[in-house]
């Protein structure tokens, strides 16, 4: 009797042992995957940053905003006067603004004016966590209202890349003004779950289960929103109204090609996908080049009215200062420079 009794004390230890374990490691997972860690970006990505940005001859205008939880968000503008064309462009995971230059610029030689944010706990802007595209679309609609509040007759495009371009796919399920006319997604994840299990398999050749739900319940808690509900699917199943354009590179292994058809085959909208071969993780444009934006403004154009007018007046709040960019060459934009996985 004493026997049994001291082997199920063994085995209560054992199985508590493990249980302490599994929130160990689920919590630095979770640290890991959404704190705002310091990034030290690899020495080829080093390389790329000392490119001269192509914004480096024009006008940028920073200007800050501030959400509900009283987090500052930061973000670049540059403005074409003549016009009521506008695009958010949308960093990915660990990145900031800086890596939507490109972007921007062509953008902006296509008549557009341009809103460039750096997402929570990137860049210039606050945040003690990434929002993995959850958070982050409550933002996005706060720099959306800045730009209505800027120009009423707005046309805006989205377009966002990695968990940027998640970001936008869970935006598109929401209730948005009718100024949102087209969403560009490139290279977004189906849900953050499917994401971190990706992870969890290619980068740390670990089992997913049952960590991941715990992950999941802790995030819920302490940051307000889980893993399974931050979905790109089921979010793209509300869109019937915006038209979407989905773009990914046959080669990525970061965000898994395979996941281009699942979040394709849930959106209800009109809508195109352009695959790019020989492409990897976030480097469709790149690969493409000129097919790339081809593809872009061919899809836009055809689902904007493209109103011009000679002048438009905008007035800057006071949390907004004109530069020239870049501010300082030697000095870095922000923490986390470039994009890593997802």
């Amino acid at each position: 009797m004493k026997k049994n009794l001291d082997k199920k004390k063994i085995l209560g230890a054992i199985f508590a042992l493990v249980l302490f374990l599994y929130y160990i490691v689920t919590w630095w997972f979770l640290d890991y995957a959404i704190g705002t860690r310091k990034f030290v970006p690899r020495k080829k990505d080093k390389k790329k940053d000392e490119k001269v940005s192509p914004l480096e001859d024009l006008k940028i205008i920073e200007t800050n905003i501030f959400t509900k939880d009283n987090c500052r968000l930061f973000g670049k503008k540059l403005i074409n006067k003549n016009s009521h064309k506008w695009v958010i462009t949308i960093h990915g995971y660990r990145s900031s603004s800086k890596s939507m230059d490109k972007y921007a610029y062509e953008y902006y030689n296509n008549g557009y004016n341009v809103i460039m944010p750096d997402l929570r706990g990137h860049g210039k802007s606050g945040g003690k966590h990434i929002g993995m595209g959850w958070l982050d679309k409550e933002d996005i609609k706060l720099w959306i209202k800045h730009i209505i509040n800027i120009d009423r007759n707005a046309e805006i495009v989205l377009h966002g890349i990695s968990m940027g371009g998640a970001t936008v796919m869970m935006l598109s399920g929401d209730k948005l003004p009718d100024n949102i006319k087209v969403i560009i997604e490139d290279c977004g994840y189906t849900s953050v779950y499917d994401i971190f299990k990706s992870e969890c398999k290619v980068r740390f050749k670990m089992v997913h289960y049952p960590s991941l739900l715990l992950g999941s319940l802790l995030c819920k808690l302490h940051i307000g929103y889980g893993w399974l509900e931050a979905s790109s699917v089921e979010q793209l199943k509300k869109n019937i109204d915006i038209p979407m354009l989905f773009i990914h590179g046959k080669e990525d292994k970061f965000v898994p090609f395979s996941m281009l058809d699942k979040v394709y085959g849930a959106a209800g909208c009109e809508k195109e996908k352009y695959v790019v071969e020989g492409a990897e993780h976030a480097n469709s444009v790149d690969v493409a080049g000129k097919a790339y934006w081809d593809k872009v403004f061919g899809f836009i154009d055809l689902r904007f009215s493209s109103i011009f007018i000679s002048e438009v007046l905008y007035s800057l709040p006071d949390t907004e200062t004109a530069v020239s960019f870049p501010q300082n060459t030697n000095a870095p934009t922000s923490q986390y420079q470039n994009e890593s996985a997802p």
